[in-house]
């Protein structure tokens, strides 16, 4: 394994747009003792009878802005804080549950609220039969995540000491996925609907990652890594992704990871729909004020979208 001073080498001599420091992540994969990844590979989807309201929508002539970023939306963050998935391969249930909670958040308008929290313990260990070393596939996960649900963090803090599976009351499910094939459509859905999941490839100087636009400076590869996407930025060529391990790590605990490279746009992207559970284990909105049913986004709420996407950006 390259050590940091290798990897800054490489990316001086390439004149790569990064930069690499030290950092927990960087030692763990140059000590060889790193297993926060955990993306395995999915079985390759049927084809639908119809195309995807999303898939619909992108197959039309209109124009999307060069950027978005749910973090810095002209209203605010719907973004939850990154979280740590410390050594278990449980990669994939932090991305679903980062997705779920900004879905949340910009389902009910709840902007910049941090307190938002579901339990990546109760979606991994009780869906997976604590599989840390095996790792999850993406259908898996909605499937759990659809039914029963995820519960609260406060319910099941994640431990992957204590991986025994608690079932704890559902707040939250996932209520429809759609798979996004082209990089147009995976552009809408982050315009249009929210923070996406998709998976990468990753090398072994990502550790070091401190900050910039990310492109491999060596070829090996340590395996599938599920993150889940908040934006993405034509002008500079990236994809602004949300990892999970911790703030110590890369851009506060994001990256921009560069178009084209680290298997981003070949490996598998979806977008997800979710609904709050209301029962009497969930009488509350979970960030405040009173549990209501609202509709999940409708085919023609998106194709709606079509006329606001050619509106220029509120700045």
């Amino acid at each position: 394994m390259p050590s940091l001073l290798e990897v800054q080498t490489l990316i001086e001599k390439r004149q790569l747009r990064w930069t690499a420091g030290e950092n927990e992540i960087g030692q763990l994969i140059a000590h060889r003792s790193f297993t926060g990844l955990g993306l395995a590979p999915s079985p390759r989807p049927r084809a639908k009878v119809a195309p995807t309201a999303i898939a619909q929508a992108a197959g039309s002539a209109i124009q999307l802005p060069k950027k978005h970023d749910w973090r810095t939306t002209s209203f605010g963050s719907f973004v939850t804080p990154v979280r740590h998935q410390l050594h278990c391969g449980s990669c994939v249930a932090f991305a679903v549950v980062a997705a779920m909670e900004s879905a949340l958040l910009i389902k009910e308008s709840a902007i910049g609220d941090a307190s938002l929290d579901l339990s990546e313990a109760h979606l991994f260990y009780c869906g997976t039969g604590s599989s840390c070393d095996k790792g999850w596939t993406y259908p898996k996960a909605f499937k759990r995540a659809r039914k029963p649900g995820v519960g609260l963090e406060s319910g099941f803090p994640y431990n992957p000491d204590s991986p025994a599976c608690i079932e704890i009351p559902a707040v939250a499910r996932v209520s429809a996925s759609d798979n996004l094939v082209t990089d147009f459509e995976r552009k809408f859905a982050l315009v249009n609907v929210g923070p996406v999941l998709a998976g990468m490839t990753v090398y072994e100087d990502f550790g070091w990652y401190t900050g910039g636009l990310y492109t491999p400076s060596t070829s090996t590869s340590l395996g599938g890594h599920a993150v889940c996407v908040v934006g993405y930025d034509d002008d500079e060529g990236a994809w602004i992704v949300k990892n999970s391990w911790g703030t110590s790590w890369g851009e506060a605990g994001y990256a921009r990871i560069a178009y084209g490279t680290s298997g981003i746009d070949i490996r598998e992207w979806h977008s997800i729909r979710v609904s709050e559970v209301c029962t009497s284990a969930n009488p509350a909105r979970l960030h405040g004020g009173s549990c209501v049913r609202r509709a999940d986004l409708r085919a023609e709420d998106i194709v709606a979208a079509l006329a606001r996407a050619q509106q220029p950006e509120v700045v």
